[in-house]
């Protein structure tokens, strides 16, 4: 087992979750918005359009906040906070590469 094991194996608990997470918020929250607007355009008839804009603005809201923060990692070495990216691999500050177990 490596210095950093147990670290990783939370981060990776963590990344599961979050992209679990993040399916829910497509499957679940994009028909719920549409079923949402339907029921909000047949009550109001003339603000329809513009209040289905809103919620599909707060949608795209609540999905982006998630997913941002979703790829946040703490590096286990020096505590260093980095969004992770195609390009960001590794920590800016001391280069521990994600999922290393050892320095």
């Amino acid at each position: 087992m490596g210095t950093y094991t147990e670290h990783w194996q939370a981060h990776m608990r963590r990344t599961r979750k979050d992209t679990l997470v993040a399916l829910l918020i497509v499957v679940i929250g994009l028909p719920a918005t549409a079923a949402i607007a339907w029921l909000v355009g047949r009550v109001v008839g003339d603000y329809a359009v513009p209040v289905q804009i809103g919620l599909i603005v707060v949608w795209l809201v609540v999905l982006t906040r998630h997913l941002l923060r979703s790829s946040k990692v703490v590096c286990p070495r020096c505590a260093t906070v980095y969004a992770q990216s195609k390009f960001q691999l590794q920590c800016p500050s001391c280069g521990l590469k994600i999922l290393q177990q050892e320095p």
